[in-house]
């Protein structure tokens, strides 16, 4: 993936390309995020008052950056893998998002469809 996906309309080129900067950052395999990735992820939703969100492969290479209204974010486009019904797809999905709340219904169903590794909320 080359650019950001999701609700885009509205975001200055700045705002894109701060977004489009997530998709260089690595994270240590062994970990589901780095520090600085969160902190980069909390700042990017306040600063936008919207959701964001990276997939990040096993290898820990940020593989897609996703912005959504605030509250939800969806990795909207990414197909259920297409291994073996008991294997994860090898991704993990990490979000910040501008509002209050815990992880809902539709993120958990979300992540069991596309057998994410991880569904991290920041």
């Amino acid at each position: 993936m080359t650019k950001v996906q999701g609700k885009v309309f509205g975001l200055r080129a700045a705002e894109i390309g701060a977004l489009e900067k997530l998709l260089h950052r690595r994270v240590p395999p062994a970990r589901a995020l780095s520090y600085d990735l969160a902190r980069e992820l909390s700042g990017l939703a306040d600063a936008l008052g919207r959701s964001v969100g990276v997939t990040i492969d096993r290898r820990g290479r940020v593989r897609g950056v996703w912005v959504d209204a605030p509250g939800r974010v969806l990795p909207a486009g990414l197909d259920p893998p297409r291994t073996g019904p008991s294997r994860f797809s090898g991704l993990r999905f990490v979000y910040a998002t501008a509002s209050q709340g815990g992880v809902t219904h539709v993120d958990a169903t979300e992540a069991v469809r596309l057998r994410m590794d991880a569904w991290v909320r920041v």
